[in-house]
């Protein structure tokens, strides 16, 4: 089976052989190989604590294009976890690379209209993902309230004044479709990418993130 290799960057770099498999964008069954095997120039994925969770991929020129929102399967040092592409670009020598986000935020295309979770971290992450396809789960025992309305989940976990990681503490573990709130995970694995100055040449850039695929019209009720 063809393999790959990526690297993760931190204090020291180190290296690790991977699979890196691609799927069609609306797969939900990934326990097969996928539409092909991809093989990288070079694949690196950043995980920061409570932060970040990317991967980027360089490929060969004249390689089968990669679309935005396909889903690239890759094996990190825990385990097996899905990316999907969101931003496609061409590097000074002409080699596509491509940009994706940890499938965690495919929260980002839902909302949480309206809710007051009361309890556990394991009550609220919950209530948090309700009517989504992620679960949660929590070791967190301390009691909290807080109100959400009209925010993604990925901002009701970590963006918002009221955030869980602000409300309840815990550092977040994102296994896939699987939620876990942790009192403590371990360290901060941050990744740092930096480029050259001074670059010339062509480039193409293709960029999905700031996409709005859902919309909710609302409307004021007279009194």
């Amino acid at each position: 089976m063809d393999r790959e290799r990526y690297k993760i960057r931190n204090n020291a770099e180190l290296e690790v052989v991977i699979i890196i498999r691609l799927y069609d964008k609306s797969e939900t069954d990934f326990s097969h190989n996928g539409k092909r095997i991809l093989n990288p120039i070079e694949a690196v994925i950043t995980e920061e604590l409570n932060g970040d969770y990317s991967l980027k991929i360089t490929m060969p020129r004249g390689e089968e294009l990669i679309e935005i929102e396909e889903i690239i399967k890759a094996e990190t040092p825990k385990t097996m976890q899905l990316f999907r592409v969101f931003e496609t670009d061409v590097d000074i020598l002409g080699n596509p690379v491509y940009y994706a986000r940890h499938i965690f935020y495919d929260l980002l295309d839902y909302f949480i209209e309206d809710t007051r979770p009361t309890g556990s971290g394991a009550h609220a992450i919950s209530e948090i993902l309700k009517n989504t396809p992620f679960t949660g789960n929590s070791d967190i025992t301390t009691q909290k309230t807080v109100y959400y309305q009209m925010i993604s989940p990925v901002k009701a976990i970590l963006g918002a004044d009221n955030a869980f990681t602000k409300i309840w503490g815990g550092e977040l573990e994102r296994d896939n479709f699987n939620v876990f709130m942790r009192g403590k995970t371990g360290a901060d694995r941050g990744v740092i990418i930096r480029y050259k100055k001074n670059l010339s040449g062509l480039r193409l850039k293709t960029d999905l993130s700031g996409t709005f695929t859902k919309i909710m019209p609302t409307g004021l009720k007279e009194n």
